[in-house]
C-alpha cells in the first residue's frame, strides 16, 4: 500500500488557535489547490495522507502578531487529525528559513520509521526547506521516492520593487536558493512542473506537467448578481498588482464608455490606492478588497465576463501558469486573457484572447465578447467546463503524480 505524506504550506480551515494571531492571511488559492490534491491523492490511494504543514500565515509584524508558530493538529478529514502536523518554527527574518526544517524534522523521521513497503513524501513549492526534507528522507530510507511539486521557480516570482533594501534582499534570496537547488537536487526524484518550460532551468530527469486544478467548488454554489441584468459585469480577482495587468485593465475600462458595464476588483497589493483613485472618478469600478473564497466563486459564476490581464512582462509568465485561468475556467463564465508563453494550445478554444498587450487591445476584446459574439464566448465556457472538470480535476492530476513516482519503481 502506498504511504504519501504532504509537505504542504496551507492555512487549515479549523485552525482556530491560530486564527486570533493573524491580521492579513496570504492566498486563499494556494491552500486550495493543496486541499484538492490531498483529497486527489486519497482517493487514488485508498487511504489517508500524512500532513506535515509550514503554516500560511505572514512573518511576524507582516500579519501575524507572535514570532512563533506553535505545534497543532487539525483535522483535513473529519475525525482523522492523528496525521496532520502543523509544526513549530521561528516565524521571523532570517531564523525564519533556517528553523522550518528542523521544526518539521521529528514528524518526518517519525513518518519514516512507520512500516509500509510504498513511501513517497512531496512537497508543495521549490523551497530550501522542502529540499532539505528530501535530503533527510533519503539518508534516512533511500527507497523512499520523493517529488517537489513546483508552482513557480523562486528566481522569476519576486515582485519588482522600487527600494534598494528590498531589491538587495531578493538577490541575496534567489543566490541561496539557486545554490541549494544545484546541491539538493539529487535527493530529488521527481517533479511536478506547472509550465513545461521549467524544464528548461530544472533539468529533471522525471517530471510531469499540470497547469493546476479545475475549481469544482462551483458546482456547490448559486450565481450571485447584485446587479440588473442589463448592466454586463466584469470581474477581476487576484494580486492587485501592474506586473498582473491590473493597471493595464484600468487603463482598458476608462476606454469603455457603457453607462451599463460595471468593473469589479477583488484582492490585495500594490495598486490598491490607484483602484480607490480610479473608483472615485469612475463610479463603474468597485473595489471588493478580499472576500471568503465560496462568495467569490459565487461572484464570478454569476458575472458576464472574468478577465485576467496580465501580460508576457518579464520571464517569470514563461516559468508559470495562471492558476486564476482554471478557476476562470471552471465557472462557466466566458474569460479573456493574454496567450503567456506559459499556457498550452490546448487552452485557446476556451480563452479569448487580447491579440496585443495594450489596453486598446483588451478594450477591444472586451467589446466584442460582451456585444459582438456574446453567444459564441458563453458556448466556448461551457465548453472549458467540460474540458477543466474532466482533464484537470484533482483525482486526475494526483494519479499524474503518483503514476510518475510509480514510474521510478521499474527502473
Amino acid at each position: 500500500m502506498k504511504d504519501v505524506c504532504f509537505l504542504s504550506i496551507l492555512y487549515p480551515n479549523s485552525s482556530t488557535t491560530y486564527d486570533k494571531y493573524v491580521t492579513k492571511h496570504r492566498s486563499q488559492n494556494i491552500s486550495f489547490i493543496q486541499n484538492e490534491l490531498i483529497k486527489g491523492f486519497e482517493e487514488n490511494i485508498g487511504n489517508r495522507v500524512h500532513i506535515i504543514n509550514k503554516l500560511l500565515v505572514p512573518l511576524y509584524k507582516k500579519g501575524y502578531i507572535k514570532p512563533l508558530i506553535t505545534t497543532g493538529n487539525f483535522e483535513h478529514a473529519s475525525g482523522l487529525n492523528k496525521k496532520d502536523i502543523i509544526f513549530p518554527y521561528i516565524n521571523i527574518p532570517f531564523l525564519h528559513s533556517t528553523s522550518l526544517f528542523w521544526g518539521a524534522r521529528k514528524y518526518i523521521h517519525r513518518w519514516i520509521l512507520e512500516e509500509e513497503e510504498e513511501k513517497y513524501l512531496v512537497a508543495y513549492a521549490l523551497t530550501t526547506y522542502s529540499l532539505k526534507a528530501m535530503r533527510y528522507a533519503k539518508k534516512k530510507n533511500p527507497r523512499i521516492k520523493t517529488c517537489i511539486i513546483v508552482p513557480d521557480i523562486p528566481n522569476y516570482t519576486y515582485i519588482n520593487s522600487e527600494n534598494g533594501f528590498t531589491k538587495t534582499k531578493n538577490r541575496i534570496a534567489i543566490s541561496i536558493i539557486d545554490n541549494k537547488i544545484n546541491y539538493l537536487s539529487k535527493y530529488v526524484d521527481a517533479y511536478c512542473f506547472f509550465s513545461e518550460h521549467m524544464q528548461e532551468k530544472i533539468n529533471a530527469k522525471h517530471f510531469c506537467v499540470f497547469e493546476g486544478l479545475a475549481t469544482e467548488g462551483f458546482t456547490i454554489v448559486e450565481a450571485r448578481r447584485d446587479y440588473s441584468e442589463k448592466e454586463k459585469i466584469i470581474v477581476y480577482a487576484g494580486g492587485l498588482h501592474a506586473d498582473y495587468g491590473v493597471k493595464l485593465l484600468l487603463d482598458a475600462f476608462s476606454y469603455l464608455k457603457n453607462p451599463n458595464y460595471r468593473l469589479i476588483l477583488f484582492g490585495r497589493g500594490s495598486l490598491e490606492g490607484e483602484i480607490v483613485r480610479q473608483a472615485a472618478i469612475d463610479p463603474r469600478i468597485r473595489f471588493k478588497g478580499e472576500i471568503d473564497r465560496i462568495d467569490l466563486l459565487s461572484v464570478e459564476k454569476g458575472a458576464d465576463l472574468l478577465i485576467n490581464p496580465r501580460v508576457n512582462c518579464g520571464r517569470f509568465t514563461k516559468y508559470s501558469f495562471p492558476s486564476k485561468n482554471l478557476e476562470y475556467l471552471s465557472s462557466g463564465t466566458p474569460m479573456i486573457g493574454y496567450k503567456l508563453d506559459g499556457i498550452p494550445d490546448d487552452y485557446d478554444k476556451y480563452i479569448n484572447y487580447f491579440k496585443e498587450a495594450t489596453a486598446e487591445s483588451l478594450a477591444e476584446k472586451i467589446v466584442d465578447v460582451l456585444e459582438n459574439n456574446n453567444d459564441a464566448a458563453i458556448n466556448r465556457a461551457n465548453n472549458a467546463v467540460n474540458y477543466v472538470t474532466t482533464q484537470k480535476s484533482a483525482i486526475v492530476q494526483a494519479k499524474k503524480i503518483l503514476e510518475t513516482m510509480d514510474g521510478l519503481q521499474k527502473e
